[in-house]
């Protein structure tokens, strides 16, 4: 009874349903093995102060997001969540380093005028 019920939803979903499953498995896969590799614990949502900060929960999202956009093979989408978010990760840090360098510069002009 359990296989034709595996069968029948597993049938059911159609390719792209299918293929979308594959996606969001390999993208929650990368986004587990991500913390592990960074030695990360696994932070639930929380409130600091007036701010929301998703955790663990943002971080699978944007796996499954680059998952879905990288391919629909298990393996190309894995390393996609794997590797993309990390590329996210240095990228928003330099944007951050450039935007706090800017204003310190922007801080010095306006104490020198």
């Amino acid at each position: 009874m359990k296989e034709l019920f595996y069968v029948s939803i597993w049938g059911g979903l159609g390719e792209a349903g299918r293929e979308a499953l594959i996606c969001a498995a390999a993208g929650a896969l990368g986004a587990i093995v991500n913390c592990v590799l960074d030695e990360r614990p696994l932070v639930l949502p929380r409130l600091r102060g007036n701010r929301l900060e998703l955790g663990f929960l943002g971080h699978l999202a944007t796996c499954v997001v680059v998952a879905f956009i990288a391919d629909g093979g298990f393996e190309t989408a894995f390393l996609a969540a794997l590797c993309g978010t990390v590329a996210l990760r240095v990228f928003k840090q330099r944007v951050e380093k450039a935007f706090e360098e800017e204003l310190a510069a922007s801080r010095e002009r306006r104490g020198k005028s």
